[in-house]
């Protein structure tokens, strides 16, 4: 997917973003949500669920376990996946249903009019 100029362009901005706010704890764990739900564990409805997140990608279990009835998958929302805590040594059991990437290209750019507005809160678990 880095070799898409949207996928990348996405990632690049997300690095951005997280070099310019750096010193802003807040800020980086909700960075690191939007990463992770995208980035390591992304699906996208593409004629039907499909997996692109690194992370999903490599692990067989989990690759199969998405396809079943017992993770929670919902559509995606940027507010919901900054206040989305995730454990990173256990298999997802809540993944965020992209209907396209140009969705997750828009959210990017809604998140940076939101931090440059300033009204971002997020759950700490």
């Amino acid at each position: 997917l880095f070799m898409d100029k949207q996928f990348a362009d996405f990632a690049k901005k997300m690095g951005d973003l997280g070099v310019k706010y750096a010193h802003n704890e807040e800020i980086l764990i909700q960075l690191q949500r939007i990463y992770w739900f995208t980035i390591e564990f992304g699906v996208v409805e593409q004629n039907g669920l499909k997996l692109y997140g690194a992370g999903i990608m490599s692990s067989f279990g989990e690759s199969n376990f998405v396809y079943t009835d017992e993770p929670e998958i919902v559509p995606f929302d940027l507010h919901e996946v900054i206040n989305t805590s995730f454990c990173n040594s256990e298999i997802q059991t809540k993944y965020f249903l992209l209907p396209s990437f140009n969705e997750l290209f828009k959210a990017m750019d809604e998140y940076e009019k939101l931090l440059s507005a300033k009204h971002l809160a997020i759950k700490m678990d």
